[in-house]
């Protein structure tokens, strides 16, 4: 499977902690990988644009012999461009460059660059000396004294000798450790752990005897519901074993422990969410590698792919989730962007935001997408590594298999190796998603009359078709929902009949009778005043309906409120506690004594109070 530079990157982040740094700002097409232990140099990294192909080169010069050349006799694989040595070798990211041997030498580097030099120190009265490890005193020649040996079970002995000689470096390691992890899995001690421990990937050959009995003694007092303190590093070990099925009834049972112990754990004080993060990502990992459905590995994990890829199909297809469902989905990928706004605080705030959305899916732009895959760009395809940096271990080769996540996310397993389909969030327009979601909140907050209004964007008028038709939309649910609803009950039909021939019977019988009286004592008709509506609704000064109608008209008021004797801000009161109950906002403004109308509701006045003139 061809390698481009950023995969290396990625898996050296992912495995080893190793961050790229760019040390020359006026080269920045060039970057090292330092060792995490010692902080030098394992890798130079070399990009570089090709104006005759117009292709960009990238290679790279590593820190792991160049043993290799002979040892793999690949094309890519050359001597070293920049670097000086027998330490350094060169590599090409082309179209044949292999990831697995690229990883191998990656790990090769990294194994190299590990410290094997130790400090003896002699003099104990020596302060800066106190920083040092010192586990015992050495004995000299005619010193009685002797340090306390440490007892070792048998079974620790024999752990310690087992190992895995063919594979890689990383493929042996994870071996032995599952060999040995089978081989301890019922062991139980009783002893202190003792002193710290830092390692990356820690496995039990990283654990001198001591910290063994230690582990293990710990270890047996966690199974029995007992925390106790004990370093990180050593606490992974534990997590590893877990992940290898070491202590396991089931499959869904690995998933449940370890999601135990990371709960119980952080709130028992010994070690914090951000220290046992991955365990998040390999909950998710290892239940896809064992078959578990989605919702099963769900009940065991909080944050991982798995909920970006819910939220994503509920953008993808807002027409089959609710409204509440969509917003949710645009609070989780837009971060603070909706998190504060007052449109949410009204009734009718999350349909406008879920029908904005919906009609954005339903629009095509002239590149032929939609505001989804603008936003999140088209399906991808790549390479999957799950567990890559953890130590895990499969006992028996992985069969072809296919994995549906989701209609957002599937995953295939073919001789071996992973690939995916997914929408990589490295593809998000985030700029493009939050643009669409502020220009929603602006003109939602002026459309509900919040209040508290954001400034209105030309760069972003791209997005009023899909905004203005939410707002029409909900315009016409308000309507309906507004007109009386008229229930007519048929099973009652039967006695409106009986009633209606009864009164037909009163009323002949009335016109009969009238009709036999003399035309002179018919009695006279009262006659019927019908009064005319009053035009204004509101029980308003006329002073002040004038001063009102004045200011619509943007003619002046301030001759008008001197021969009145009237204050500018009682005006401004009486006029907006009068509006309130109709409009819910202020409509008069009153600033050094001058009145104006707020704008946004110059069409409202001039409806309720029948015009300006």
């Amino acid at each position: 499977m061809p390698m481009e530079l950023g995969d290396l990157l990625e898996y050296a982040k992912n495995t080893y902690h190793i961050e790229e740094e760019h040390k020359w700002a006026d080269w920045p097409g060039f970057s090292v990988l330092s060792h995490p232990d010692t902080g030098k140099w394992i890798a130079l990294c070399m990009r570089q644009w090709d104006s005759e192909t117009g292709e960009l080169i990238e290679r790279i010069d590593l820190k792991c012999e160049q043993s290799c050349l002979r040892e793999f006799r690949m094309p890519w694989l050359t001597l070293p461009v920049r670097m000086k040595g027998y330490h350094w070798a060169g590599i090409a990211f082309t179209q044949d460059t292999d990831a697995l041997i690229v990883r191998r030498l990656l790990d090769r580097a990294v194994l190299y660059g590990k410290p094997r030099g130790y400090t003896v120190v002699l003099d104990p009265d020596n302060r800066a000396s106190e920083s040092m490890h010192r586990d015992t005193a050495l004995p000299f020649s005619g010193s009685s004294y002797r340090p306390e040996k440490v007892h070792v079970p048998d079974q620790i002995l024999q752990m310690r000798k087992m190992n895995t000689t063919i594979g890689d470096l990383r493929s042996i390691r994870n071996k032995t450790f599952y060999k040995q992890a089978l081989f301890m899995k019922d062991y139980e001690d009783d002893y202190p752990w003792q002193g710290d421990f830092v390692h990356y990937f820690p496995t039990y050959r990283d654990l001198n005897l001591s910290q063994l009995r230690g582990y293990f003694s710990w270890r047996t007092k966690l199974r029995k519901g007992i925390y106790e303190p004990i370093p990180l590093s050593a606490a992974y070990i534990y997590i590893y074993e877990l992940l290898n099925g070491i202590g396991t009834d089931s499959d869904e049972d690995r998933l449940a422990k370890i999601r135990t112990f990371v709960t119980q754990s952080t709130e028992a004080g010994l070690f914090s969410s951000h220290d046992l993060k991955n365990t998040e990502d390999w909950i998710t990992e290892l239940g896809i590698l064992l078959g578990l459905s989605p919702d099963v590995i769900g009940t065991y994990t909080r944050h991982s792919f798995l909920k970006r890829d819910a939220m994503l199909e509920k953008l993808m297809n807002p027409q089959d989730y609710s409204d509440e469902d969509v917003l949710a989905a645009l609070k989780y990928v837009s971060g603070r962007t909706l998190q504060k706004t007052p449109v949410l605080n009204q009734e009718r705030g999350a349909s406008l935001f879920a029908n904005a959305w919906r009609n954005g899916t339903a629009t095509v732009f002239d590149n032929g997408m939609n505001l989804f895959t603008r936003c999140f760009g088209s399906q991808s395809t790549g390479r999957w590594y799950p567990l890559i940096n953890a130590v895990y271990y499969e006992e028996h080769a992985p069969q072809d298999r296919d994995y549906t996540v989701n209609s957002v996310h599937s995953l295939h397993c073919r001789n071996g190796i992973w690939t995916q389909e997914y929408y990589n969030q490295r593809f998000t327009q985030e700029k493009l998603l939050h643009a669409f979601l502020r220009e929603a909140d602006c003109r939602f907050r002026r459309y509900l009359k919040t209040g508290r209004y954001l400034q209105e964007k030309e760069t972003e008028a791209w997005a009023l078709p899909m905004i203005n038709a939410a707002i029409q939309a909900d315009q016409k649910a308000v309507l309906e929902a507004s007109r009386p609803k008229i229930t007519i009950d048929l099973s009652g039909l039967d006695q409106i009949r009986s009633d209606a021939l009864t009164t037909q019977n009163s009323l002949l019988t009335e016109t009969e009778t009238l009709s036999e009286l003399p035309v002179e004592e018919l009695p006279a008709a009262e006659p019927v005043t019908v009064k005319e509506p009053e035009q204004n609704v509101f029980s308003l000064d006329p002073v002040y309906m004038e001063i009102l109608r004045k200011l619509l008209k943007d003619e002046p008021v301030q001759d008008l409120i001197r021969e009145q004797h009237l204050m500018p801000a009682l005006i401004a009161d009486t006029v907006n506690e009068q509006f309130y109950e109709e409009i819910g906002d202020t409509i008069l403004l009153c600033e050094d004594d001058r009145l104006a109308v707020v704008d946004d509701y110059r069409e409202e006045i001039e409806q309720l109070i029948g015009g300006t003139k």
